[in-house]
């Protein structure tokens, strides 16, 4: 039968977005359907399935780039949130590398420079839970990662796996790119060096999340790395983020 395909999506490519590329970036967070003890009630079903027990907890993000050249691509990252690798005082190593990936992407956004610690920035880096951070839009440098080998299962061969794309830096107020990302201006790329294909990620970007409630006392689960000031009026309500904030 006849059929109209001018409203049917482009097809998609894995070609990556070049190492070192500048851009805006919005973060959306896709819900696994995960819930894990102590989370927030409005993080329920946030999460994904931990692969084995004990395993990382982890929140599927999609981020895609808002102007210039690469507008509207997309790559998929995912930050941990609770559980996996612990460090020496038993929390999550995966979730202390979120949390600051958290924090640099509302200081971004809300122009807050990381030594800011003002009544305002400090109100500011304080959220109620993970779910708040959807639809956060923030200014990025983005690396390539190299696909890892493996083995084809039907003919036993070594392959290479696709490189993909990953957050390689979140620029804040206090890096020399802000003011021309936030001006509009481009901004030269700055490539992360050269990667052995085929070579085992760093242990440090896989990011394993840390099982405590978003809600718990400083002194348990440290929120202190999750930032959100900037532009935001002073006088403005702390219990709802500045970019939701109509």
């Amino acid at each position: 039968m006849p059929m109209n395909l001018n409203d049917a999506a482009p097809q998609m490519t894995f070609e990556v977005i070049p190492d070192g590329t500048f851009a805006k970036i919005l973060l959306q967070v896709k819900p696994g359907g995960y819930s894990f003890k102590g989370c927030e009630q409005m993080d329920a079903g946030l999460f994904r399935t931990p692969k084995e027990e004990g395993g990382a907890v982890t929140m599927e993000c999609e981020f895609t780039v808002l102007e210039g050249p690469y507008v509207h691509r997309k790559f998929i990252g995912y930050w941990t949130v609770s559980g996996g690798q612990l460090d020496d005082k038993g929390h999550s190593k995966g979730w202390g590398i979120a949390k600051s990936f958290i924090r640099a992407a509302i200081e971004s956004n809300q122009g807050i420079r990381p030594d800011d610690m003002g009544p305002q920035a400090v109100a500011t880096r304080q959220i109620n839970g993970l779910k708040e951070i959807d639809n956060l839009w923030f200014y990025a440098k983005i690396d390539v990662e190299p696909g890892n080998e493996y083995t084809d299962q039907m003919t036993g061969a070594t392959k290479q796996g696709f490189d993909k794309n990953k957050i390689g830096r979140i620029v804040t107020p206090d890096m020399p790119e802000y003011a021309d990302l936030v001006a509009g201006e481009p901004v030269a790329a700055k490539p992360s060096g050269a990667k052995k294909i085929g070579a085992k990620k760093d242990g440090a970007a896989a990011a394993a999340p840390a099982g405590r409630s978003w809600g718990a006392p400083a002194a348990e689960l440290p929120l202190g790395d999750k930032a959100v000031a900037a532009a935001a009026p002073a006088a403005e309500p702390a219990n709802k983020p500045a970019w939701l904030r109509k």
